[in-house]
């Protein structure tokens, strides 16, 4: 058998070698220059086989210019002098002097101004935060020392620059130098004390009005869940509720009912179109006779009103019978033409009296049925189970979840961006392509005798008093899993009449069985208030409450609350009796138990429901209060209803009520002519005496004058008379 042939390696003069291996060196400067530099022993190795004692020069190292080494060795060779390179450094005693001076005045300038620097920022910073002056007597930044500390500092308030936002008397703020020198904040302690809020200032907090950039305002993203529907729909069913307790009692619903055994209302339609025709018929009549029996009044007033006992012209005496006369003529034919009238309105009159009379017997007949039916009515009646109130209840909690659950979810979308930060939630990260590998040192590693448990945001503690508040926290940071230990939050608030405490927990960690945010909250003499259409409350009341939200951003909220001296409210409506049952009733609870469970889960899915002993009170009070107005509860029933039937038929009385009137004028004018008629006889008759005095009068003084005496001649006397008596037949004819 053949033997396979070895390739032989191609040989290359080490005059390719790399310029550094091209140098001579002493036994220190080699060391120092190469083999310190050179970390694997197998290249080491190869680096010393190449380097001989030279020749000529004792005591130096070299390689050979004619010595052979193959084309693998030679690239090998390349490459431990590239990472030799990358490992060179050099030191030069005036550029590394003149760095440190500049380094070392950088520094002392830093500490020399670090304060200065630090109220400039935290001054800038707040202004352009709160848009008014901010005031600070003093910044100490301590590097050593760890710790920041303001002093005196005053917020102006932009809407009233008399007066500080807040002010606080010392901010101090402890911090891990050797975190913050790894790029970590590490708040040992956060302490503010003397903090108070709006206090007055001595100079202006107004700051010089800059042109404001126009910014484009980003539209608020609208809330997923329609609280106001739900709250509508709890104060329909609120309203349906207490309209039905009352539908009983409700005289238009007992009409409702009865309405096909009725009859005032179609009675009263029928009648109502007629007596209309009678009033529309006669309705003119009355106002075109009397202007009639004005004019005719009017035509003989100065006949009627003129002394005729001082005049003794016969002539216009004459006259004036002449004009009577007349006028007599024409009122006998208008007495005439008002009497015809009046005898047919009589006739229609007649008609109108039994309209009238059966509009009456229906109306009777229909408050007999009515009476008959509210006799029935001996108790109040009402289902102890029934929801009432609790509708309203409902609607009020809708509201106050649309007030805050915007804040909720901003809070629950911050820790829930918290559980995403966390160290060990954070997505894998894509794996990067392989590269030739090179020779090269190794990367160093930061090696640490306990475990690292400090992440790159943390607030150990943070305390604050004032204001009647006291809150401390522990443990605030961006990654829990690494810190191991969840974020504390507590405080409480005390008044001279209320006092406040809550406690939240905050577990981001992702190994953790508890919810990812729980709080509990207590607080007594709690006011509570809010106005609906059908109930309003006034109270102060003890709440405890607790809430919990989960990794699924789902949040579950319960509070009980213990309410007293409750002052009730409500609308007034229609029935009235009802509505002062409904109040008397509100006005007998003084006390009340409430549970509200509101459960938020997702972005569609939510629901409230509330937990009282309020309708069941309600209707223990409302019962007691209406059996004991039963009575009166009958009897308003019946007036109420007495006047829906009266206004039903009120059209057809006020026709029959304006055809009396008519009547009335019409008649009205017939007296009046009867009363001109004897004013015009009695003038007359007046009229004619005086021309009979006058004329007997004028005969005897004749006769006087010729010397006769009347009482000697009785036959002259006599004709004298009969010539009177002949004339005022004339003055009667005529």
């Amino acid at each position: 058998m053949k033997k396979n042939k070895v390739k032989k390696e191609k040989l290359v003069s080490a005059r390719k070698l790399p310029g550094i291996f091209k140098k001579t060196y002493s036994p220190k400067k080699i060391e120092n220059k190469i083999y310190k530099k050179i970390f694997i022993p197998a290249d080491l190795e190869l680096i010393k086989s190449i380097f001989e004692p030279h020749p000529k020069k004792q005591g130096k190292l070299f390689v050979p210019r004619d010595k052979q080494i193959s084309k693998r060795q030679l690239k090998k060779f390349k490459a431990i002098a590239k990472e030799i390179k990358r490992q060179k450094a050099s030191f030069k005693l005036i550029p590394f002097a003149a760095t440190i001076g500049i380094i070392a005045a950088a520094v002392l300038l830093f500490i020399s101004f670090k304060n200065v620097i630090a109220k400039k920022a935290i001054t800038g910073a707040m202004q352009s935060a709160f848009g008014a002056k901010t005031e600070l007597s003093s910044v100490n930044v301590e590097f050593l020392g760890a710790s920041i500390t303001i002093k005196n500092l005053q917020q102006a308030n932009k809407n009233s620059p008399m007066k500080n936002l807040f002010q606080a008397d010392k901010i101090e703020i402890k911090f891990n130098l050797t975190q913050a020198l790894r790029g970590k904040f590490d708040a040992e302690n956060i302490e503010l004390s003397g903090f108070a809020v709006n206090t007055e200032r001595k100079t202006t907090g107004e700051l010089p009005k800059k042109e404001k950039k126009q910014k484009k305002q980003k539209q608020k993203s609208e809330n997923s869940f329609d609280f106001a529907e739900k709250k509508n729909e709890a104060l329909n069913a609120a309203k349906n509720s207490i309209q039905e307790v009352f539908a009983e009692y409700n005289p238009q619903n007992i009409i409702n009912e009865l309405e096909g055994n009725l009859k005032s209302p179609e009675t009263a339609k029928q009648v109502q179109a007629e007596a209309e025709a009678l009033v529309s018929k006669w309705k003119n009549k009355p106002e075109e006779l009397e202007s009639q029996v004005k004019d005719l009044d009017q035509s003989v007033r100065s006949v009627l009103d003129t002394n005729w006992g001082n005049i003794d012209d016969v002539a216009k005496l004459k006259l004036a019978i002449e004009n009577v006369t007349s006028a007599m003529e024409k009122s006998k034919s208008l007495t005439k033409n008002i009497q015809s009238i009046a005898n047919d309105v009589k006739s229609d009159s007649k008609k109108i009296n039994a309209l009238s009379s059966q509009v009456k017997d229906a109306i009777a007949s229909d408050n007999a049925l009515v009476n008959k039916q509210l006799s029935k009515i001996t108790s109040f009646k009402i289902s102890d189970g029934k929801k009432i109130l609790g509708n309203t209840l409902d609607s009020v909690f809708y509201s106050m979840a649309g007030d805050y659950y915007p804040y909720i979810k901003q809070a629950a979308d911050y820790a829930l961006q918290a559980k995403a930060s966390s160290s060990k939630s954070e997505k894998p990260k894509k794996e990067k392509k392989e590269k030739k590998q090179t020779i090269a040192r190794a990367k160093g590693t930061d090696v640490y005798w306990k475990q690292d448990r400090i992440p790159k945001f943390l607030i150990e503690k943070i305390s604050f008093s004032g204001l009647n508040l006291d809150a401390k926290g522990t443990d605030i940071t961006n990654d829990m899993d690494k810190r191991g230990s969840p974020a504390l939050l507590n405080g409480s608030y005390s008044t001279k009449k209320q006092t406040h405490k809550a406690n939240v927990i905050v577990d981001t960690r992702t190994e953790t069985k508890n919810p990812l945010v729980s709080a509990d909250y207590s607080g007594d003499n709690f006011p509570i208030k809010f106005s609906t259409p059908y109930l309003g409350l006034n109270s102060s009341t003890d709440v405890t409450a607790k809430g919990t939200m989960g990794d699924d951003g789902s949040i579950t909220l319960k509070a009980k609350f213990n309410l007293e001296n409750i002052s009730f409210s409500s609308e007034s409506f229609e029935p009235k009796f009802a509505y002062n049952l409904y109040k008397t009733a509100l006005s007998n609870i003084k006390d009340l138990d409430m549970e509200a469970t509101a459960i938020f889960n997702g972005e569609k899915k939510f629901s409230i429901s509330v937990d009282s002993d309020l309708d069941k009170k309600f209707i223990k009070a409302l019962k007691k209060t209406a059996d004991a107005e039963i009575s009166n509860l009958v009897s308003e029933a019946k007036k109420e209803i007495a006047a829906m039937l009266n206004e039903k038929t009120g059209g057809v009385t006020e026709k029959i009520s304006e055809f009396v009137n008519i009547e009335n004028g019409i008649n009205r004018q017939s007296v009046n002519m009867d009363k001109l008629n004897s004013l015009l006889e009695k003038k007359k008759a007046e009229l004619q005496k005086q021309i009979e005095d006058k004329t007997k009068a004028a005969a005897e003084k004749a006769l006087k004058d010729a010397g006769i005496s009347i009482p000697e001649n009785e036959k002259l006397n006599n004709a004298i008379e009969k010539g009177a008596s002949s004339l005022k037949g004339f003055l009667n004819k005529n």
